[in-house]
Order: structure tokens, then C-alpha cells, then sequence
């Protein structure tokens, strides 16, 4: 009687230890036991199906044995942490095939008693995929970088070409005039290759800034003070037939940046507002103190986490398609006619954010007008602010 009453418990204890066997066999990820040190004890089939290693081989090795050199160290401080009682999750491990070669290998493990417990998932496929992603896309990028360095070489080649053109017109004229005794009207032709030759500075100036080479005098900046100081020369920049509103936040806290440089970028941002509003229109400048985290600052290269000075100006003008606003920063990029002056704009204020540790986002669409954000870092000191 009593075997009779205790086989369903038995069977029911076959069954659990059946299904444990299958899972155990069938389970196309490794299940491992392993020792503190990480030599293995038990392996099950997938160990041999990814690795190559049968389980007797594998009980020989350890973690360490089969480890990439180049994680030795990092494997052992993950052991210790599973050692402290902390898991083990995710951790991608490079072991070494029987064939040759390594396959990556996704662990996560716990801690129990004198054993470690450890799942890993063959994740060569995906690290291999994602190499090649990587390195087709910095092929393209230098691709794109290369042509986006011919592009500036040839409009930088045209533009010094005109105004050096300009330079030997004028002195050859004036030299012409000079050896026939002619001094009329000589000034004039001074004036004309004086200008060209000023004009030749401010592209090199230009280039300087869109390849943040330039030198700046960085100070703690009072940016509420300087749109104070600044604000007839940036009513004129806008012109009469637009409205300025000003919009600046007490406690503001000093900016890291270089005065003369910042009041250029605003000087030459109220410009591009005025003609974006050919009908008029108004702009808002404002100021802010903001904090950014990383989520704030993902994807934005050498923008630090942090606090920073928000300087914003906001129109109500054309705004810009898609197309343009993706091109805004590229330097001599212009939509205006071939006549038109064509300079580095908006590529030269990107150089110069960028260049104090700051950042330049721009927003805008279609008939809804265009929002500039700028910001510079906080400058804990005022010693010598401007």
C-alpha cells in the first residue's frame, strides 16, 4: 500500500527531472556551472555547438582559459562583483573556439552557494553585424567629409581668386597710372585693393571660426549686460521696419565664452532675421539658465552634461523647408542669388559655439518662422567678467 501511494509522487518527480533534462539538452543558449573562479563543472550540448569544446574539454577550462587576453582583467572583475552577491548581466565575452577563433558570448550569472549558475547567448552574429553597419557608415562619412572638403576648397579658391583678382586690377591700374604721371583719383584705386585685402582677411578670419582655430579671449560673460550694451547695434542689424522684443532673466549666471565673438553672432543673427521677414516682422531675444543631462545631450558631439547659458532668438519669418535647414552649418552654403555676398554665416557662429564648449540648435519650418538656441557653459567664477 504504501509504494502504491508514494508512485504518483515519484513519477511526478520523473516527469520534473525529465522536462529539467530537456531543457537542459534542447536550450540553444549555454547553461553552465561553474566554480567561484569561473572553471567550469557542468556544461550543457550548446556549449559544444557554439564553442566547439565538448563538455569534458570544457571542464579542463575555465573562463579565464578561454577568455580574449584583451578581457582577461575585465573578466576577473566581474567575477569578483558576482563574488560580492552582484549579478552578472549582459556581459559580453570573447572565448576562444576550438577551431580558432573567438565567439562573442552574452553572460549573465548568479551566485549560489559554491557554484556559479551562467547563461550565455551566442551574440557573434549581431557584434559582426554591427562592426560592418560601423564600418560602412565611416566609409560614407569620410566619403561625404571628403566631398564636403572639395566643395569648401573650390568656393574657398573662387572667392580668395575674385578678391585677389580685385587686389592686382587695382595695384596694376594704379602702377600703369603712376608711370604714365597720371596721380588723379590715386587714392580710389588704393581704397579698392585696401577693401579687397580686408576682405581677404575676414574669409581667412572665417575659416578660422568654422575650424574653431581661432583665437578667443574666454571670460565670464554678463550675456544680460551685453544685449543691454548691444541693443542699438542689434535694432539697427534688424531694421526699421521690424520690432525687437527683449526677454532676459534675472539671476542669470555668467557664460563662459568670448565677448567680442558673441556679439558678433548676435549682430549676425538679428541680419539673417531680418531677411527672413521681407514683409517685417518681429524678433524675440531671450536669455535662460538651463540644465542638461545626457539625455539632453545625446547625439550632440562635445556637448558636455551640465549647466549651461541659453541665449535664444525666435522670428516669425519665412522659416526654412527641411532641405535648407539640413544645410544651415555647411559653410558657403547659401540660398541666396549667385550675385549675392557668400560667406560662412551660420558655419562660422557653429565654429564658434563649439570652440567655447558650447552648442547651436536651430528649429525652424516653412511660413512658421525660425528658433536659434545657443548655449555656453556656466562660468562658476566672475574674476574678470565682461
Amino acid at each position: 500500500m504504501l509504494t502504491e501511494d508514494v508512485q504518483p509522487f515519484v513519477k511526478e518527480g520523473d516527469t520534473a527531472l525529465s522536462e529539467h533534462d530537456r531543457v537542459w539538452t534542447l536550450v540553444p543558449d549555454i547553461l553552465a556551472i561553474a566554480s567561484h573562479e569561473g572553471c567550469f563543472r557542468r556544461v550543457n550540448p550548446a556549449f559544444s555547438d557554439i564553442l566547439g569544446w565538448t563538455e569534458k574539454e570544457a571542464t579542463r577550462n575555465s573562463l579565464q582559459t578561454l577568455a580574449h587576453p584583451e578581457q582577461e582583467e575585465t573578466l576577473v572583475g566581474q567575477l569578483e562583483n558576482l563574488g560580492r552577491g552582484l549579478p552578472m548581466q549582459g556581459f559580453e565575452l570573447r572565448l576562444r573556439h576550438k577551431a580558432g577563433g573567438y565567439r562573442w558570448i552574452s553572460w549573465s550569472a548568479t551566485h549560489k552557494g559554491d557554484c556559479l549558475y551562467l547563461v550565455g547567448r551566442d551574440v557573434t552574429w549581431e557584434k559582426e553585424a554591427a562592426a560592418a553597419k560601423h564600418s560602412v557608415q565611416g566609409a560614407l562619412y569620410q566619403a561625404q567629409k571628403m566631398e564636403a572638403l572639395g566643395q569648401l576648397a573650390g568656393r574657398v579658391s573662387h572667392d580668395i581668386n575674385n578678391l585677389l583678382t580685385s587686389i592686382v586690377f587695382g595695384l596694376d591700374l594704379l602702377n600703369r597710372r603712376l608711370a604714365s604721371g597720371r596721380v588723379q583719383e590715386l587714392d580710389q584705386l588704393i581704397e579698392v585693393a585696401l577693401t579687397s585685402a580686408q576682405r581677404a582677411t575676414d574669409r581667412t578670419q572665417q575659416l578660422l571660426a568654422f575650424a574653431r582655430k581661432q583665437p578667443l579671449d574666454i571670460r565670464p560673460v554678463d550675456v544680460n549686460q551685453l544685449i543691454s550694451q548691444l541693443l542699438p547695434e542689434l535694432e539697427q542689424s534688424l531694421g526699421t521696419q521690424n520690432r525687437l522684443s527683449v526677454d532676459t532673466m534675472d539671476g542669470l549666471w555668467l557664460a563662459s565664452s568670448d565677448r567680442l565673438h558673441l556679439e558678433n553672432t548676435l549682430i549676425q543673427l538679428m541680419t539673417n532675421a531680418r531677411e527672413a521677414m521681407p514683409e517685417g516682422g518681429c524678433v524675440t531675444l531671450s536669455t535662460g539658465n538651463v540644465h542638461l543631462d545626457a539625455a539632453a545631450t545625446e547625439g550632440c558631439i562635445g556637448l558636455e552634461s551640465g549647466d549651461y547659458v541659453q541665449v535664444t532668438l525666435k522670428d516669425n519669418g519665412i522659416g526654412m523647408p527641411q532641405a535648407v535647414l539640413e544645410r544651415v552649418f555647411d559653410p558657403f552654403f547659401t540660398t541666396k542669388p549667385a550675385s549675392g555676398d557668400v560667406g560662412l554665416g551660420l558655419s562660422m557662429i557653429y565654429g564658434f559655439v563649439r570652440q567655447v564648449r558650447g552648442h547651436v540648435r536651430i528649429d525652424s519650418e516653412l511660413g512658421r518662422g525660425t528658433l536659434v538656441r545657443l548655449y555656453f557653459p556656466r562660468c562658476n567664477g566672475n574674476e574678470g567678467a565682461q
